[in-house]
């Protein structure tokens, strides 16, 4: 009992194991090739019989390449086996993506290429939104956040105004307080703001 590949082309469309010669097997298979392949031959149906050696095991990656079967791998390539042969896939694993309209991280898989919902820039906040050139944080986030902050100071600073607070002259504090109030009259509201000095606590 031999092994035998029924082969169109390169492509393998059958292994079968018969006594018969090469002769009769091409009766029953017209207009394809018969070829003996080795008993441990590891190929199958669909597979392209030009990545298998001598041996009936399939070439290595390598052995492949050096043939002139497959291209070397490029940059965001990687060789895998696919369709009965080698063949050059787009490998962006471990490539950092994120998402423009949620700002996530996107994880690649082998054979993923990144797409028009992508984009190779970090968010820079993680507000951001994306614009088309880059990542920005939209004006109202940014002036709720210095209204925050604007907020937060002049809480932690109202003791000092009350009444019984030690403080015999209060008119630094009542023009840092008046500042801190004013921010969002800054020309440069809400990107860049001039916070005022936090006067000294002089009895």
């Amino acid at each position: 009992m031999k092994t035998y590949a029924v082969v169109d082309g390169s492509m393998i469309t059958a292994v079968v194991q018969s006594a018969d010669e090469t002769a009769k097997l091409a009766e029953l298979f017209p207009e394809k090739t018969i070829k003996e392949v080795p008993a441990g031959f590891t190929g199958n149906k669909g597979d392209d019989i030009r990545f298998f050696d001598e041996e009936g095991n399939r070439l290595s990656i390598a052995a492949a390449t050096e043939a002139g079967l497959v291209p070397e791998a490029g940059e965001h390539e990687a060789i895998t086996w696919e369709g009965g042969r080698y063949v050059l896939t787009p490998d962006y694993t471990g490539v950092p993506y994120w998402n423009k309209a949620t700002g996530a991280a996107v994880h690649l898989s082998l054979g993923r290429k990144p797409d028009e919902s992508m984009t190779d820039i970090e968010p820079s906040d993680p507000q951001a939104v994306w614009n088309e050139t880059g990542w920005t944080v939209p004006e109202e986030v940014l002036s709720e956040r210095v209204r925050l902050e604007r907020d937060r100071l002049l809480s932690e600073s109202d003791y000092i105004m009350m009444a019984d607070y030690p403080l015999t002259d209060k008119s630094d504090w009542e023009a840092y307080r008046q500042a801190l109030r004013d921010i969002p009259l800054q020309p440069g509201f809400p990107q860049e703001i001039s916070w005022p000095q936090v006067p000294e606590k002089r009895s």
